[in-house]
């Protein structure tokens, strides 16, 4: 079965970029959504997809605004902040930093730069990321290597469904748990209420 992939970026600056790292993943083998392309306005249909997905990859460059969003932050930043709440593994591939590469000026948000900044940041924090310069073409190899890192971090989530009886007094509800063994082995606690039938004498 294909594992779910859902792509977002910023279609202002990193649409060719973009259709790169999508084509790479298809012929990997991943079922790929994208937040641009697959749903025509943000919000919490792209949030609630990008939840529900096996995992996410990001792309940005230097344009922070997406879809004139009316919201503090844009829809793939809240699209990364909702794959990581869901505990789904999720990837970047930045624009390299130091030094960038030559970019054309209409695509570069100036007034967007602090945020920006800041965005790429908190990704850089989150975990490993990839670089890619201007030629759309560069995205290539630090998308293989994302791919790889995903279907690594599939491999070692299991899931653990827990049962209990929602009649017993004190345990109409349990919270859901995550942790991980001495393998490295990431295993989720999905609580499942359920009222248990009791033999009668």
């Amino acid at each position: 079965m294909a594992r779910s992939l859902y792509v977002t970026y910023t279609p202002d600056d990193l649409a060719e970029h973009a259709s790169q790292s999508i084509q790479e993943a298809r012929v990997q083998g991943w079922d790929v959504i994208t937040g641009p392309r697959d749903f025509e306005f943000p919000g919490t249909d792209r949030l609630l997809a990008a939840e529900q997905a096996d995992a996410l990859l990001l792309l940005s460059a230097c344009w922070y605004t997406n879809n004139n969003d009316d919201d503090e932050k844009p829809i793939h930043e809240r699209e990364w902040d909702a794959a990581q709440k869901a505990g789904k593994p999720a990837r970047a591939l930045l624009v390299k930093r130091n030094p960038r590469p030559v970019w054309d000026l209409n695509q570069v948000e100036f007034s967007k730069w602090k945020e920006l900044e800041a965005f790429h940041d908190k990704l850089v924090k989150a975990g490993q990321v990839q670089y890619f310069v201007a030629e759309p073409e560069s995205v290539l190899e630090g998308t293989r290597k994302q791919l790889a890192a995903l279907e690594a971090d599939l491999k070692q989530r299991v899931t653990v469904f827990v049962v209990w009886d929602s009649t017993i007094p004190g345990l109409d509800s349990v919270a859901e748990r995550s942790f991980t063994l001495c393998d490295g082995t990431e295993m989720f606690v999905k609580p499942m209420a359920q009222p248990l039938l009791r033999r009668s004498r």
